[in-house]
């Protein structure tokens, strides 16, 4: 399961081997549960006790209506999650880049990771700095106008 990769990706990376898959509860299920103990400053800094991961083996792009559910499962975290991951093998439609930049208010950012950049993710030799390259360029995404 795509899932089970992620997992298996997050736990590589320091800080982050607390990395719980398949959380439930009585209204909505949790593909990724990131705790964020990373030792670096630039994962401290955003402030997020835990990040979020949103997983779509999907063969087509996803919608935009996938990336607010995602938005609400953050925000429904009581403040201690701040970052979120979403993973799209089959990619984004163009509607959710457009989304995504206007949900740019509050501190909730969402990083988009394609198959692409899965790929690059799972064969980076250091996938914390890769990691923070792909938040990087959200940061930068949410900062054009739309």
């Amino acid at each position: 399961m795509l899932e089970d990769l992620l997992a298996l990706i997050f736990k590589s990376i320091p800080g982050f081997e607390g990395t719980m898959t398949d959380r439930r509860s009585a209204d909505e299920q949790l593909d990724l549960l990131i705790p964020n103990d990373s030792p670096a400053t630039f994962w401290q800094q955003t402030q997020s006790q835990y990040f979020l991961g949103e997983c779509k083996n999907w063969s087509g792009p996803v919608d935009p209506k996938e990336m607010d559910a995602f938005y609400q499962k953050i925000a429904r975290r009581y403040g201690r999650c701040r970052l979120g991951f979403f993973i799209a093998v089959g990619g984004f439609t163009r509607g959710f880049g457009n989304v995504l930049q206007a949900e740019r208010k509050g501190d909730i950012l969402i990083v988009p990771i394609d198959r692409a950049q899965l790929d690059e993710l799972v064969h980076a030799k250091d996938r914390n700095a890769k990691l923070m390259e792909f938040n990087h360029r959200a940061v930068m995404d949410a900062s054009k106008d739309t």
